[in-house]
Parts: C-alpha cells; structure tokens; sequence
C-alpha cells in the first residue's frame, strides 16, 4: 500500500477499476475496505503523470514549458520543438492524451465522491474525519483535472455528477462545450468545497496530497484566468480578437465577450485567501559569509541602499537571496521543508518526465554526463534586472553597439562569475545566476568523487559554448543554438558520470511567489469597488468580506515580497500610479520568478499578447565563433531554426479528432480540423 497518492507503478499494481463500474458488489466492496478505497484514490491521482496534465517537465509531456524564454535542440528539435512554436501541432502525437486521461480520472474521482462514506460504517481504522479527508482529496482531483484541460484546450464539457453508462450509445453519451466562465465557476466552487475538508498541513509521508492551501490556490489560479483578456476583453488591452469562433453545437459563444471589472476583483479575493491563510512564505536561506567554491559564495553586499540594511521583509540584511531562489528548485529543500511549494506531485517517482531526468539531464553539459540541449533565449537573459534594478544595458536591443564590452579579468572581479566572462553577465540580479547557464559559468559536479583522478576535473568546472569548446557546436546534434544555457533545477552536486548523482527536486505546481503576483497583477486592473466574500463566509461567525479597490498598499503586498527576496528594490511610485506600467513590470516580474514553471505559455495567451512576443524573432549569441572571437560570439544574432509563428488558433491545443468521434456535440477550437 503506498502512503502517497500519487505513485510510480504499473497498471497491474492498481485495481483495474473500468471492469467494476457496473457491478455493484464490486463497488460496494471497493468502498468497504480502505486498502482498496486507498487504491482507488492512487488510482485516480495516476492521471496526474499523464503527458500533457503534468505542470513543470521535459519536452515530451510538456511542450508548453517552451515559448519564447526556452528552447530545445536535440534530434527532436525539428519534429518537436519546430512544430510547437509554427503550429503543426496535429502533426505532433506527444503530449495529445490529456484531454482522454482526465476525463478517466475525473470518472473515478466521481465514483469515490458518491461511495467512500460506505467506509466508515464498515471499518474498525476509519473514522468520519477520514473519510471527508478521502472525498475532499477525490473532489479537489476531479475539479483539478479539469482546470488542468480547461488551461490547454479551453472550454470543456462539465460532466458534473454523473458517472456516464459506457454502454449506452456515442449520441447519448454527447455533451456540449461549457462556457469558460461555467468551467471556472464549476472549478472554483468545487475547491470550495474540498478545502471545507481538507487539512492546513500534512504529514512528511502525506506531503504531495492536496491541502486546503492547494484547493485555495487552484481556485485563484483559475479565477485569474477567467478575469484575463482572453476571457475578459478589455479595449486596449490584449489584441482584438474575442474567440467569437468558438463556439458550441448550438452557437452559443464559449468565451465572455464583454468586459465584467468584477473578475479581477474576484480572483484578488481568491489569492488574498490564500495569503490569509498565513500558512505559506518565500523561502528564505541564511546568509552565507564563507565561501565554499565558486558555487558556494560569501553572499555580496547588496547595491540598493533601501533594502541592504534592512531585514525581512523590508529588506535583505538577514539572508542570501541567490541561494534562497535556488534553494527552492534544485533539490536542496526537501519538499516538506519548502515553505512556499503549495501544491506538488513531488519528486521523480511521481512525475511522468521528471525534473532531474528530463529537465537537469538535458539542461547539463556533456562533460557532466548531459545532453546539452535546452537553452535559453536572449530575450530571457535581457529581462533580467541589473543587481541595482536598473535595465541591462542594450536591453532588447539587437544591434552589437547598443550592448556590453569586454571580459572579467579574475574569477574575484565579480559575484557569481569567473575569469574571462562576458560583462553582459557581470553584475545582474541573483535569479539571473540562479537560473542562467551563461557562457563560462560554472557547473558543480560535486557528487564526483574529488580523488577520482579522471573525472575530478570536472567540478567546479566553466562550461564554454564556443564553437569547438566541450558544450559548444562541434558538429553533432548536441548544442546550444542560441549559446546559452539554463541553470534552474540544478544543483551543485549534480552529475551523471562515474560517482555523480542528480538529486530528486519536487516539481512546483503551485508556490506562493505564484499567488502575491497574481495578486498584485489582480489589484492593479481593479477599476471599481468590490466587496467579495471570503472562501469560508457564511455570513454569520466564519469568514468576512473583502473590500477591493485599486490600491498601492495591496499591490506592493504582492509583488514587493517577491523583488526583496531577490535582493530589489521594490518599485517606484511612478509605477505603482499607473495601471499600464504596473501591468508591463507586473508580466516580467512573471517572465524572471516563474521561468521554467510553465507559465510563461500560458500567461502570454491570457495577457493575449503572444500575438506580438510570439512573432518577435529569437536571438541567441553567434555561436559559429570560436574563443578567439570572444567578442564576436557575444554578438546577437537570429536563430533561424526557432523562428515562431502564433496565430489565433495557437490560444488553445486542438481537441483531437478522436474525441469528436466520440462526442459528436463536441466544437473543435478555431482553426483546427475537425472530423466528418
């Protein structure tokens, strides 16, 4: 019996729960015995690893980690990635289940709603309390399988209760698309429900089942979709288009087509919930004033003289903001011991391409026993601030002039740099070095065995991407077209070669950085006045309401928690004065905190500004360089090969033809084909 809901095994460790739909016995037995009600429940989390349900992975199960900050390029760089970023995706076949494999898990999850509470009569180890807990976690799963396909393909069918007869014919099987507003209602009002059940916390072993804090955060996160302009147009913000194609069997438009002020107010409420919960922080890891390796640093003063001396959380006196951001990704922190991770499916075992295979192996230098192949674009590496908050200079700007010159003369010239670096990456914001893997910056190994003479070499080790250099083009498939790597998720231990392990990380589904900015982005469009009621508001002695209006005070209780602990300053009031400025900070400060955690897909669909950042052409260094062109190499330049196309059709993944066969009330999203 596994004491996680979510486990890594084969079909045949699990009740084959289809064949007992229809016998009742089977049922009742099922649900009178908590071994098997717990197999049940496994069960019905095992979709969760589904390709294409699961939230931060590799390439294969989830393509949309990949937009306009990331890149691929291995042998699948063409087939894959190519047809991701111009649209042939029914050219693909990868990532395509989600749609059937929810719908498998939301089934058994109804199952379990309408028959655990047979447990409780019929056991001598289970009590009430339990079996809420066992109908809360099925709930929170049911109505977390939908907003996971609502995210990729839009407006989906709402099955609700019904447990649907798989004998009865395809025509009286059919249902229609909900609107995206009933899907997010639905959503919202079962996590609702869920965390009426759920516990705050849960134990080391319970760690990856869902907590009130997850139902709570599932509900903001969808309620902030639904208030964005792809499903809230607002003139003036996003493009023009309002999906007036998509529709259901009937006509019946499936996404808002007027603008409702309230939305916003609705999802600030939902992430101030969670906030009020008082349960979550950023992490925070205690300064460092010894250096232990190039890896390991004396944590450097900080440059901004409004935060240096202060502690948390008005400032960054007290801790060590590089190691704090990476810390929570790259596996130093178990997941019980992360105090802003609010829902995960945890480490590898529970994960379909897990982070430290699919993500580190790929992300790390051959000479580390890498594949070398997901890279980073320019465009990323300019949206990182400077260490004092300023812009990196020639930011967004392609022309060689407008950029940095020359190189650090010492590996002690700067923080986190070495000897010979570019001065581009000289001097930048913690989370730069957090999450880049710049042309010579170092890469650990320090799981290899220091006294093995063939390998040792390898720690503490600069990675260069010139051309003819160990992680540069040489000829083979192996290298970074753009010439810059990523760091996030890697830890200094990590290495795949001779003593060298990769550690387990924890995926990060849902974390609290994700709920103060979704808060702070909610604020700012506020144009009225709201009073919401909070989740648990009954009007009498539970809960209270919300008062919401546009306000500095709320919107700095965002997003300034997250730029102190990244050692910058908080905003100015010029931009905290003007909704369009607020807005433009408030979508990078999301481009640089969530790189690398899927989001970036999908918040430049419901911003509806992937029409422009998605056609936009991708630069990296001129990798065709050598080291005796050191400069030269710094020079942007276009990578042809990941040249991008986004159309109206790309707001949404084509439903496939498959399921129009069985469903024939079922609409395809625009532009995409559909079955005769």
């Amino acid at each position: 019996m596994a004491v996680s809901a979510v486990v890594a095994t084969s079909c045949s460790d699990y009740l084959k729960v289809d064949k007992y739909f229809n016998d009742r016995m089977t049922i009742e037995n099922v649900f009178t015995s908590q071994d098997y009600t717990e197999q049940w429940l496994a069960d019905t989390y095992s979709h969760l690893k589904t390709n294409g349900l699961v939230d931060v992975a590799g390439k294969y199960s989830m393509p949309h980690n990949f937009a306009d900050d990331m890149t691929f390029s291995d042998g699948n760089r063409i087939d894959c990635y190519g047809y991701v970023t111009s649209g042939k995706w029914e050219d693909i076949d990868y990532a395509s289940g989600a749609w059937s494999e929810a719908y498998k898990g939301i089934r058994k999850a109804t199952i379990m709603i309408q028959n655990v509470d047979m447990l409780v009569a019929d056991s001598r180890y289970v009590n009430e309390d339990d079996v809420k807990d066992y109908k809360a976690q099925a709930r929170f799963i049911r109505a977390y399988y939908y907003w996971l396909i609502l995210r990729k393909y839009g407006p989906v069918p709402i099955i609700g209760e019904d447990v649907l007869d798989y004998n009865e014919s395809y025509a009286d099987l059919a249902r229609p698309r909900n609107t995206f507003d009933e899907c997010v209602d639905f959503i919202a009002s079962e996590m609702v429900i869920a965390a009426k059940d759920l516990p705050e916390t849960r134990s080391t072993l319970e760690k990856i089942r869902p907590t009130k804090g997850a139902a709570l955060a599932t509900r903001a996160k969808a309620l902030i979709y639904a208030a964005s302009p792809w499903n809230n147009p607002k003139e003036g913000v996003g493009d023009e288009y309002k999906f007036e194609d998509l529709t259901d069997d009937n006509g019946r438009f499936l996404m808002a087509q007027e603008y409702d002020d309230e939305k916003w107010a609705k999802a600030a409420a939902a992430c101030k919930d969670v906030m009020d919960l008082g349960i979550y922080n950023l992490y925070r890891a205690e300064k460092r004033t010894q250096a232990n390796g190039p890896l390991y640093p004396v944590t450097p003063a900080n440059p901004n003289a409004e935060i240096a001396d202060q502690p948390w959380p008005n400032g960054c006196a007290d801790f060590d903001p590089y190691e704090s951001y990476r810390s929570v990704f790259n596996g130093q922190l178990t997941l019980d011991a992360n105090p802003e991770i609010i829902f995960s499916r945890g480490g590898a075992v529970n994960q379909n391409e897990n982070i430290y295979r699919q993500m580190v192996e790929h992300q790390m230098p051959e000479d580390l026993g890498g594949w070398n192949v997901h890279g980073m674009t320019l465009k990323q590496v300019d949206a990182y601030y400077m260490a004092d908050g300023t812009d990196v200079q020639g930011k967004d700007n392609y022309d060689v002039a407008s950029r940095p010159k020359g190189f650090t003369a010492t590996a002690d010239e700067a923080p986190y740099v070495g000897a010979n670096v570019h001065k581009m990456f000289v001097g930048r914001e913690p989370r730069f070095y957090a999450s880049v893997a710049f042309n010579g910056a170092y890469w650990g190994g320090l799981s290899i065995d220091p006294n093995n003479t063939q390998y040792n070499m390898m720690r503490n080790m600069q990675n260069w991407y010139y051309r003819g250099k160990g992680a540069g083009f040489s000829g083979d498939k192996l290298w970074l077209r753009t010439g810059i790597g990523v760091m996030k998720y890697v830890h200094p231990n990590d290495a795949d070669i001779a003593s060298g392990t990769i550690m387990d990380k924890a995926e990060p589904a849902i974390r609290y950085a994700d709920i103060l900015l979704w808060y702070a982005e909610a604020v700012n469009e506020i144009e009225g006045s709201h009073e919401v009621p909070s989740w648990d508001y009954d009007g009498a002695d539970n809960g209270y309401v919300h008062q919401l209006s546009r306000s500095e005070r709320e919107m700095r209780a965002g997003v300034k928690p997250v730029r102190i602990r990244a050692g910058l300053p908080d905003f100015d009031a010029a931009t905290y004065s003007s909704v369009a400025l607020f807005r433009e900070k408030i979508q990078r400060e999301r481009q640089i905190e969530m790189f690398a955690e899927t989001s970036r897909w999908y918040d430049l669909r419901r911003w509806k500004t992937a029409q422009v950042e998605l056609n936009k052409p991708c630069y990296g260094m001129s990798v065709m360089m050598m080291e005796s062109q050191a400069e030269a190499f710094h020079a942007p330049a276009e990578v042809p090969q990941y040249a991008s196309l986004f159309t109206n059709k790309m707001y949404f993944w084509p439903i496939s033809k498959t399921e129009l066969k069985r469903n024939p009330r079922l609409t395809q999203n625009p532009g995409w084909q559909t079955y005769d």
